[in-house]
């Protein structure tokens, strides 16, 4: 598969440490870990997020062509950020946010990689009422679906003799909204079956609901999170120290 077919909100199962995870524990690292680029500064630390992120990604056992794949699909971001530093002289600040973003996108990427839209779901349940849970859950869930929707129209409109690596950059944008209006359709269209479907199947609003498969948190859930709520401690004491 190609890196385009990848998307973040795609969960990839493998049987990896990351994996069983709860997905509390695992929302409160990820957290943890976009506070802490956030706050990074210099070579040492970045190199340390990066070395973190590293070993997070072999513990998930997820191919690297799947992170790349995220990356490919912001990279304009990526770019249009950097380039507007470059554009003010800042060149060591665009090297620098170019690579926070990428470690944000990489690193808020793990959780739903790693995660069943459902537990998602399940994990917010505990914290948000069941219908702000039930929007996250099927907003992940809607996002590869209308990832997959979107290049099968790009291709259809390639077939037709659309140009969308056009030089000129006005071109281009006018050839995504062959693309973008039926996008926009389609998600109506779903969401719309996705009500009915939900009905159907006795879905109330404010109903108490049970668990097939109950979230089941572990001695190494706690480590995690024990390890992140530290790490968010000092990220928030060190700048107070220094002002003391």
């Amino acid at each position: 598969m190609s890196a385009n077919s990848f998307s973040i909100g795609r969960y990839i199962p493998v049987d990896s440490a990351i994996h069983s995870l709860d997905p509390r524990s695992k929302f409160i690292a990820v957290t943890a870990a976009l506070i802490w680029i956030f706050s990074s500064k210099g070579f040492t630390e970045y190199s340390l997020c990066a070395l973190v992120f590293v070993a997070c990604a072999l513990l998930s056992k997820i191919s690297v062509s799947i992170f790349w794949g995220t990356l490919w699909n912001v990279r304009f971001l990526i770019l249009l950020t950097g380039t507007i530093h470059i554009f003010y002289g800042e060149f060591v600040g665009a090297i620098e946010v170019c690579f926070r973003i990428s470690m944000l996108i990489l690193f808020a990427s793990l959780l739903p990689l790693t995660t069943s839209p459902m537990s998602i779901a399940d994990a917010f349940s505990k914290i948000f009422p069941q219908e702000i849970s039930v929007m996250i859950m099927m907003a992940l869930r809607f996002i590869p679906l209308l990832s997959d929707e979107a290049m099968k129209i790009k291709k259809a409109q390639i077939a037709r003799g659309a140009r969308f690596d056009d030089k000129n950059i006005i071109n281009r944008i006018k050839a995504y909204f062959p693309v973008l209006i039926p996008l926009f359709v389609i998600a109506f269209k779903r969401a719309d079956e996705l009500s009915i479907a939900m009905e159907a199947r006795g879905y109330v609003v404010g109903a108490k609901r049970s668990r097939f498969r109950p979230l089941e948190w572990k001695k190494i859930d706690s480590c995690v999170t024990v390890l992140s709520v530290c790490l968010i401690i000092y990220i928030i004491i060190l700048p107070l120290a220094k002002w003391i």
